[in-house]
């Protein structure tokens, strides 16, 4: 989003005592224009705090169900009507990451499952937080949902990763 700021001078030459803009927080926050309000940057968002990478590791006992391996699904991002895509998850204990064959966002996903078979994970790319919020993965099947404000058009979304195997 461009954001102009327009200043105005009196006669003299004078200054001005308008606030400086500041860059909108990436990483799970909204941008805000100076009056705080939300602005289309939700799509342009930096993952700020990466997490470590994940590997398989097979003598730790997986929490939930072994979903490691190989997956294919879906990925509905906001301006695409669904991607097909091949996914690889690596799995140790509660910890995994689920690697993408997108081309856009949502291409590395670090974070857990819990004992409930639920998933909360952080897309590397905008730091976005992902979950399983409408039903537990199962070893086949898995849905992670991020809820996307979409101030500029005023509706919200959510993207989506279903994969199956």
């Amino acid at each position: 989003a461009i954001v102009a700021v327009a200043v105005g001078g009196g006669g003299g030459g004078g200054g001005s005592d308008a606030p400086a803009t500041t860059p909108p927080d990436n990483n799970g926050g909204t941008g805000t224009n100076n009056d705080n309000s939300p602005t289309c940057d939700d799509l342009n968002k930096v993952n700020k705090n990466p997490r470590p990478p994940v590997s398989n590791n097979p003598d730790n006992t997986p929490v939930c169900a072994d979903l490691s391996g190989q997956w294919s699904g879906t990925e509905d991002l906001i301006g695409d009507n669904g991607l097909s895509i091949t996914a690889t998850i690596a799995q140790d204990g509660d910890k995994l990451q689920i690697t993408t064959s997108s081309n856009k966002y949502g291409k590395v996903f670090i974070g857990t499952v819990d004992a409930n078979c639920n998933i909360n994970a952080y897309d590397q790319t905008t730091g976005e937080e992902w979950s399983t919020r409408y039903g537990p993965v199962t070893a086949s099947r898995i849905a992670l949902y991020d809820d996307i404000s979409i101030e500029c058009d005023g509706h919200s979304t959510s993207d989506s990763l279903i994969l199956s195997r």
